[in-house]
């Protein structure tokens, strides 16, 4: 614990931190508890948070307090377990007014069916959200549906959506159609690693067609990737 007193000491003595990058760590009670303490009482404007691959052996809501207690621009959460408690309370902070984190990253959290519908949430109700990155989650094309509706309203504000290898297939591409066509923000849309079948692939690529001529919309796909 005293080498713990010690990484963390920094946040005290550096008051220009703007960028906090975690990785492969577990974090047990005590340990989180020193690394709480010297964060919250530091001086820090952090604006950019990385949590990549962290275990938490203790209750993740003071982690999320002081994701909350910061004005955020981008948090990346890959490889870090999160609950259906823990994404109700992620979600929760997100759709506060004053949230202003434009980029997102959850691949790879291990996020559960119940998590789409806060997610769709935070799409109808986040104005600063641009990037979503969502890969390698079980979000079937059930979720999908959802998350569309969401970004067929006119208060949603994403720009890039990541969903690699998110056990898609080519049902949900009418959907993705669908919102192509009715939300024009979207710019790029990444869906490698899905079995989308080359019906699915046609129904999308039919709508980019339609749609190529529109300068400000562009739609990504990694086509060779794509299982076919």
């Amino acid at each position: 614990l005293i080498l713990w007193h010690q990484i963390c000491s920094v946040f005290l003595r550096n008051k220009d931190i703007k960028t906090l990058r975690i990785e492969d760590t577990i974090f047990n009670e005590p340990v989180f508890k020193i690394f709480y303490s010297y964060l919250k009482n530091s001086s820090c404007i952090l604006k950019t948070l990385v949590a990549y691959n962290v275990s938490f052996l203790c209750d993740k809501r003071l982690f999320l307090e002081l994701i909350q207690s910061y004005n955020l621009e981008e948090l990346y959460l890959r490889g870090t377990f999160l609950s259906h408690s823990d994404v109700e309370m992620l979600c929760d902070i997100l759709n506060q007014a004053e949230c202003n984190i434009r980029i997102l990253d959850l691949a790879n959290c291990s996020l559960c069916e119940h998590s789409w519908d806060y997610l769709s949430d935070v799409l109808r109700q986040n104005k600063s959200l641009r990037y979503l990155n969502i890969s390698y989650n079980n979000l079937k094309d059930e979720g999908l549906k959802a998350l569309c509706r969401a970004l067929t309203l006119p208060n949603s504000a994403l720009h890039s959506l990541s969903l690699e290898a998110c056990q898609l297939t080519g049902a949900c591409c009418k959907d993705l159609a669908s919102t192509f066509t009715r939300y024009k923000c979207l710019r790029r849309i990444n869906l490698a690693k899905n079995s989308l079948g080359f019906s699915g692939l046609f129904v999308l690529y039919c709508e980019w067609l339609t749609l190529i001529a529109i300068p400000r919309n562009f739609y990504f796909l990694r086509w060779k990737e794509i299982k076919s």
